[in-house]
């Protein structure tokens, strides 16, 4: 098995993998085009990152990920580019409406929700392969990780915390924005002060997800109960939360929210500029991709 840790993913199982993976093809790579159409391949890689699959696996499942991507491209995607055009209208000029964001995140919160009903399917074919050792070895990986990343949290102060936090926001902004000024920056201090303890909360959640599988996996001869574990895993795992862990989460989903519209109706002519540039490249990179499956 890899043992190398990806630092930047805090998720566990196909309920996170994949969207990442799609997300990371289409913004996080210098050839968008490339990375998507080797999405399949991508996949496998990440996936034996916690658990190693049998060729006799592989032939398997790599029928089912192959057409799980083809009605992606075909049925998916053209919603993505339809959500970036609109957001590249409506960032063009300023201020952006309140009301016109909220509209933005519903649409984006129903596209992860499609994408996520549609990785059911491949979730359970994957579950069903594995062995008990197989078993084991992912539910060992997955609370390595998140082992690995409560330590790295607990090593930190809260105000360590929160300048790990912050620089986390600036370099994933530098690429749309640039560089945050004076007002910005100040802005972005005082959010981060009011998320410290929002990672806490997400490693006992995922702990919790992954004691969920571990007790999914466990009635996996019971196909029925077994489906249904696996796609309210996938499909509600926010009912793993506590009430009031899911209202810290809503608190902080809020804060974000409040503070990204802000940052946006604030952005310097420059700054606006390189955003827009930024969405032309990915509105391109899905024209494109739609176009090499004519």
């Amino acid at each position: 098995m890899a043992g190398r840790v990806r630092r930047d993913c805090s998720a566990v199982m196909w309920r996170w993998w994949l969207p990442m993976l799609i997300w990371a093809s289409l913004s996080g790579c210098s050839s968008y085009q490339l990375a998507y159409n080797h999405l399949d391949r991508l996949l496998f890689s990440w996936v034996e990152d916690y658990v190693d699959l049998t060729s006799a696996q592989r032939a398997v499942l790599e029928p089912q990920v192959q057409q799980w991507h083809t009605q992606h491209r075909q049925t998916q995607l053209p919603r993505y580019k339809d959500l970036l055009v609109a957001m590249r209208t409506g960032l063009q000029s300023a201020p952006l409406d309140a009301v016109l964001a909220e509209q933005w995140q519903a649409e984006a919160e129903t596209r992860w929700l499609e994408l996520r009903s549609s990785l059911v399917p491949l979730s359970i074919t994957l579950l069903e392969q594995l062995d008990i050792a197989q078993q084991q070895a992912l539910l060992k990986a997955l609370r390595r990780r998140i082992e690995v990343q409560r330590d790295e949290y607990l090593e930190r102060t809260p105000a360590e915390q929160a300048e790990h936090l912050e620089d986390l926001y600036r370099q994933r902004m530098k690429r749309w924005i640039g560089r945050l000024d004076h007002s910005q920056s100040r802005d972005l201090n005082r959010l981060v002060v009011t998320l410290t303890n929002a990672e806490g909360l997400w490693l006992g959640y995922r702990r919790r997800w992954v004691d969920a599988l571990e007790q999914a996996l466990i009635v996996r001869s019971n196909r029925h109960e077994f489906e249904k574990q696996i796609t309210a895993l996938t499909l509600s795992p926010q009912s793993l939360l506590t009430a009031a862990q899911r209202a810290a989460m809503a608190a902080s989903r809020r804060q974000r929210g409040e503070y990204l519209l802000a940052l946006v109706n604030g952005l310097s002519v420059s700054q606006r500029d390189q955003l827009l540039s930024e969405l032309d490249a990915l509105i391109e990179a899905a024209e494109q991709l739609l176009q090499s499956q004519d």
